[in-house]
């Protein structure tokens, strides 16, 4: 192989490493108070710890407002700043707004998973409107142990902005429901980058092409 197709190979293996990187760095989460989300509503919540709190509405908004933050504040004597669903929500779900319609590609939620407390069971599926009447369903995934944080799952560019998560029934493994983390609603630029790399790819079989038709020629010669 010439030295300039080594190059250009190296080049291109060192660029295909660094997409990952690059696509994460320039990723936004919409899923954010400072972006203009907002919580909607949900299923349930965890109404016994909530009602033990000094002012129980602040403590609620404080636990809905920590769904959509990557700094929570913690709504419960104890620390806690997780939402919690109820015990005996047989279909876990919270639906936030994005403020208005935009453009996503990767939607999921940090989650307690198994076996931490109140872990969910799942499976963890997402329904998508742009008008909060009409849903469509995003996608679902089941839930266990090797699962990881944040959870997420990808699809094609869509407009949306308003978004239900669902995180299955309770578990009977504590007294209350499941307990979610953060939410995020990603618009992740991967495919411009990926046209990108197989064009490049593709730049390096033609060398490699070409230098492989001229090395007999020169061996002949």
């Amino acid at each position: 192989m010439s030295i300039r197709a080594r190059f250009v190979g190296t080049a291109l293996i060192a660029m295909a490493a660094a997409l990952p990187q690059a696509a994460r760095a320039s990723s936004v989460d919409y899923a954010l108070l400072t972006q203009g989300a907002s919580f909607v509503s949900a299923s349930s919540y965890l109404q016994y710890a909530v009602n033990q709190m000094p002012n129980p509405a602040l403590a609620l908004q404080t636990m809905e407002n920590d769904l959509l933050t990557p700094t929570p504040l913690p709504w419960y004597s104890d620390g806690d700043t997780r939402y919690i669903f109820n015990q005996g929500d047989t279909n876990q779900w919270i639906e936030i707004s994005l403020g208005q319609v935009r453009d996503i590609n990767s939607i999921g939620a940090s989650m307690m998973l198994p076996y931490m407390d109140r872990y969910v069971l799942g499976p963890f599926s997402i329904q998508t409107s742009v008008d909060g009447t009409s849903w469509s369903n995003w996608g679902s995934v089941n839930i266990s142990s090797s699962s990881t944080n944040p959870v997420l799952i990808g699809g094609a560019f869509t407009d949306v902005e308003y978004i239900r998560y669902y995180f299955g029934p309770f578990g009977p493994d504590w007294g209350g429901g499941s307990a979610a983390v953060q939410l995020f609603a990603d618009a992740t630029p991967l495919p411009p980058a990926w046209t990108l790399m197989l064009v490049g790819l593709a730049f390096f079989g033609l060398i490699a092409k070409r230098t492989r038709q001229q090395e007999p020629a020169a061996a002949a010669a």
